[in-house]
């Protein structure tokens, strides 16, 4: 079960926040080339995003379904998993949804924040505490595996929306939870995911179009309250 835990948390890993990334250098590109004054001209700054988070989201989950899918059958076709009470299949399905809410989480805060910045030098001012934010959940899924595996504390944060895709996965392979958690987590997280789009859609579009010093993030927000 931890071998399995481990390997889903890598693969969540790299497509949430691989993607994030290079959500976040394309976003800067445009800015420092300023061909994203050109592409605003025929189309909105929400649709601009949302197109490159559809995007490089479907070549992320694909791929690292891809990867995911190919392990399973090559695990059930060579036997090498030990006897365990443990339906691959249905984790599988769990990671795949998982890794596609926890890629909309993170893709909609990447683009925000880089467009707050002009130069691919700064992306990783403004992208860090989004990486430390992941690797927080990723860190305590492995400590839930060989801690108190059930206890109270890991069981709210599992709810959290960007704990979620690390922590609910992790849960449903150590055998401590319920599809009725994981539908009501889930729930959760597509209750927060269109609030975090609007917030982020405002300060992408008060931001993108300003090159030079990096935008306050306080600014923007203040631009968003006034209007």
């Amino acid at each position: 079960r931890y071998a399995i835990l481990m390997t889903i948390d890598v693969l969540l890993l790299f497509a949430i926040m691989g993607g994030g990334q290079f959500i976040a250098q394309g976003v800067v590109e445009e800015k420092s080339s300023r061909i994203v004054e050109i592409l605003l001209a025929c189309v909105r700054p929400s649709s601009l995003l949302a197109g490159k988070i559809l995007g490089i989201g479907i070549a992320s989950v694909l791929t690292t379904g891809a990867v995911a899918v190919a392990g399973v059958v090559a695990a059930k076709a060579t036997g090498v998993m030990p006897d365990i009470s443990l339906n691959l299949d249905s984790v599988l399905v769990a990671m795949i949804v998982w890794m596609i809410v926890g890629y909309a989480i993170f893709a909609v805060a990447f683009g925000a924040a880089a467009s707050l910045v002009s130069r691919q030098e700064d992306v990783s001012s403004v992208s860090m505490p989004l990486v430390m934010l992941s690797m927080i959940p990723y860190v305590l899924s492995f400590l839930m595996a060989t801690g108190d595996t059930n206890s109270m504390t890991f069981r709210v944060l599992s709810f959290l929306p960007p704990f979620a895709p690390f922590m609910m996965p992790a849960r449903l392979v150590l055998g401590v939870s319920s599809w009725t958690e994981q539908a009501i987590a889930l729930g959760i997280a597509l209750v927060f995911l269109p609030l975090l789009v609007r917030g982020a859609a405002a300060i992408y579009t008060r931001a993108v179009t300003r090159t030079g010093a990096r935008v306050p993030l306080k600014e923007v927000l203040r631009r968003a309250e006034r209007a």
